[in-house]
């Protein structure tokens, strides 16, 4: 008896010790995908169309987007992303502003995350009309090739205050 539960507290030790290295290791994992979200960001100040589209190049046509703006679903790196921020980009002018606010990144395992996090952005349109946005978003990475990419990602705006489903 006196070695059984010698034994199980021994495993239990190990077991807890494992799982503290997993979360540990598994935490590399997602400062890198906050490095991406960071050069994101940074790419719209920059107005850098090639870096904006870089962390969803290698889905290629499994990207799925739901989008905020029209059209609301697209499919494939080229549609989704390369003609959407094309028509972003070259509809503004000077810096985008482009915020994820608090970012919770939840790493499943060495090859696959989630992100939640509030998003906005600021621009100028070519108007010189001043604009704000805010919305949620949601994205699925995966590492393709060795590299952290987005191949599903879900973006909305809050409901209406006072909206309700009954119509009341």
């Amino acid at each position: 008896m006196k070695y059984t539960i010698l034994s199980l507290l021994t495993i239990s030790a190990a077991f807890q010790m494992g799982s503290f290295a997993h979360a540990a290791s598994l935490e590399g994992e997602a400062q890198e995908i906050r490095a991406i979200l960071v050069d994101n960001a940074h790419a719209y100040t920059m107005r850098d169309k090639e870096k904006i589209c870089e962390m969803y190049r290698r889905a290629g046509e499994r990207l799925l987007i739901f989008d905020m703006v029209p059209p609301v679903e697209d499919r494939g790196f080229q549609k989704a992303v390369v003609e959407k921020v094309s028509r972003f980009v070259d509809g503004t002018k000077g810096p985008i502003v482009s915020v994820y606010g608090d970012p919770q990144i939840h790493v499943i395992d060495h090859n696959h995350a989630y992100v939640t996090s509030h998003v906005q952005f600021a621009f100028t349109t070519l108007a010189g009309k001043n604009a704000n946005v805010a919305g949620r978003a949601t994205q699925i990475f995966e590492r393709i090739d060795g590299t952290w990419t987005v191949v599903h990602e879900h973006s909305s705006v809050p409901s209406v205050v006072g909206f309700s489903w009954s119509g009341t």
